[in-house]
């Protein structure tokens, strides 16, 4: 093993270790301070992770500004060794320092995770009518084959596409909403897109919600009792879910024009104040991401 490699896991090893022992360290804490965890998928999940995180107070612009810049990083210099850095930083911040609990953090990483596992799937195995590649596998009309070099392309694509979503993970466990549109004002990005994406993002909890109580009272009604009897329940709540969910809209739209609606949405901000250790937690990563590269690079 070359001397560089043998460096990076050595070091990869001990973060993993101080990682587990500092999580460990503080987990009583974590269940003293969060009672209640939220599963995904519920509704207003996210949201609800987001105001318990410890890193709510921290400023939107240094969370969303370290968030941004690990995934053009990730994205950037297209190294293995650089992807597995961001994903132990950006777990390392949500977890420790956002005192979210590793499961609840494991959970809203699992969708995109698998997903990802299936989508590199295509990308690895290939079909042929004669043996080719390394490893290769015989299905009566052909073979399956793969090679070394499509596993490492794929091994490198993964790394880069979870390294991306850890870092958005981040932002969307530790920042509400209205801080990221805060912030997205800020950059000046035009009003009505700020609008409709705040619109949009209400609008799924809408459904969401409207889905499950449904589900609930079908379930009340011995409606899933039966596999004829679960088909026929969900074909009703497909066909109802889109009628009730646009009353429910309306029903919003008529108490926000109660509430003196003129066209514009306008976001009540905290005013948090910059504190120098949040901005050297920035740095820190930063420079050990930079750091990663250069030597193996």
């Amino acid at each position: 093993m070359a001397p560089k490699t043998w460096l990076f896991w050595s070091c990869l090893l001990i973060s993993v270790l101080y990682f587990v022992l500092r999580y460990i360290k503080d987990i009583r804490c974590y269940r003293l301070n969060k009672p209640y965890m939220y599963k995904y998928g519920e509704v207003g999940s996210i949201d609800m992770i987001a105001q318990s995180s410890g890193m709510k107070d921290w400023s939107p612009n240094t969370k969303v500004g370290l968030s941004v810049m690990m995934l053009l990083m990730a994205v950037g210099f297209n190294n293995f060794y650089v992807s597995i850095v961001i994903i132990l930083a950006m777990t390392y911040v949500t977890v420790i320092n956002g005192k979210i609990g590793f499961r609840v953090y494991l959970s809203c990483m699992a969708v995109p995770f698998i997903f990802i596992l299936l989508s590199s799937l295509t990308m690895t195995i290939e079909f042929s009518r004669l043996a080719s590649g390394e490893f290769n596998l015989y299905v009566g009309f052909g073979y399956i084959y793969t090679t070394i070099g499509h596993m490492r392309k794929t091994l490198l694509m993964v790394a880069k596409a979870i390294a991306a979503v850890s870092a958005l993970e981040m932002m969307t466990l530790s920042t509400p909403l209205y801080d990221i549109l805060g912030v997205l004002e800020k950059c000046r990005v035009p009003r009505l897109m700020i609008e409709l994406m705040n619109l949009i993002y209400r609008f799924v909890y809408i459904l969401l919600d409207v889905h499950m109580q449904m589900k609930t009272a079908a379930r009340s009604r011995l409606g899933f009792d039966g596999l004829f009897t679960a088909y026929r329940s969900f074909s009703l709540i497909a066909v109802n879910l889109l009628v009730v969910s646009m009353k429910r809209a309306n029903g919003y739209y008529d108490a926000m024009e109660a509430r003196g609606y003129d066209g514009t949405l306008r976001f009540l901000e905290e005013e948090r104040t910059k504190e120098c250790h949040h901005l050297l937690w920035l740095i820190v990563w930063f420079g050990i991401v930079l750091l990663t590269y250069g030597i193996m690079g």
